[in-house]
């Protein structure tokens, strides 16, 4: 079933720690998605992805954590996983996480 061929997909996904520490960001709203639809299979698209990173002055790569979630989402759901994408830097996050993520998702 579709639930199965995702969580394979995100047990495949490419890249290293940095793909590892984004995985488990984003398995929890995923898992939350789906278990509140019942039906994974209601997850038509995912519209908009929003990153926000905590970096220093003069910190430049906020495209590179992004892509890193974006390419995670692609490898999880293929082209429904293709989306729009802000990269957002900000001095600190909301209880000192390093990065913090938004979805918008499209369900039937």
């Amino acid at each position: 079933d579709l639930a199965s061929r995702r969580q394979r997909r995100i047990k495949a996904a490419p890249g290293g720690r940095g793909a590892a520490f984004l995985l488990r960001l984003l398995q929890q709203p995923i898992l939350q998605l789906t278990h509140a639809l019942k039906v994974p299979q209601r997850i038509r698209q995912v519209v908009r992805v929003g990153c926000f990173v905590a970096s220093p002055a003069g910190f430049g790569d906020h495209p590179q954590v992004a892509n890193a979630a974006s390419e995670l989402l692609i490898s999880i759901f293929g082209d429904a996983g293709k989306h729009v994408r802000a990269a957002v830097g900000a001095p600190s996050l909301p209880l000192n996480v390093p990065v913090e993520i938004e979805f918008v998702f499209e369900v039937e």
